[in-house]
């Protein structure tokens, strides 16, 4: 059977309550500053407010768009001569060269841009089919203040 001791915690451990460390308390003066006049000539902090989403970047839904027709057109739900404007006739080829299996859908899960040198866009991304994750890589260039993927493949 369990014994059950009525004796302090410290005493099981060999110390007196005067041996025991004491806690340290912190004056609340230090945890929690206390609010002073407001001065104009300093700057106010409202470190309490949430802070805002970043404004949409153009670059990625740019990108965002021309992953999903390439996808569309990649599963058959699309007709190939609607990525034609987008691309560039390196580009269209390959996508000639594709024979589709059958409607497949893929889904557009995730799109990270990066511009390398000005007027470049590099992007890549994740699409899922099936369960299955794929990669989707492209670069796109400003050709005659038009954008022109140069590069785009489903990996």
């Amino acid at each position: 059977m369990l014994q059950v001791s009525t004796r302090p915690l410290a005493a099981l451990f060999g110390m007196r309550c005067e041996e025991l460390p004491r806690p340290r308390l912190h004056k609340l003066s230090m945890i929690i500053p206390i609010p002073r006049a407001h001065d104009p000539a300093q700057l106010t902090l409202d470190l309490w407010r949430k802070p805002q989403a970043p404004p949409p970047d153009p670059r990625r839904e740019m990108v965002w768009r021309l992953f999903v027709v390439a996808l569309e057109v990649l599963g058959g739900h699309r007709p190939l001569w609607q990525l034609r404007p987008l691309v560039s006739r390196r580009v269209f080829e390959s996508f000639l060269a594709r024979r589709p299996g059958g409607p497949v859908s893929y889904r557009l899960r995730t799109v990270h841009v990066h511009s390398p040198v000005w007027r470049v866009i590099e992007a890549n991304g994740t699409a899922t089919r099936a369960g299955r994750v794929r990669a989707i890589a492209g670069r796109l260039e400003c050709r005659d203040e038009e954008w022109v993927a140069t590069a785009l493949a489903l990996l």
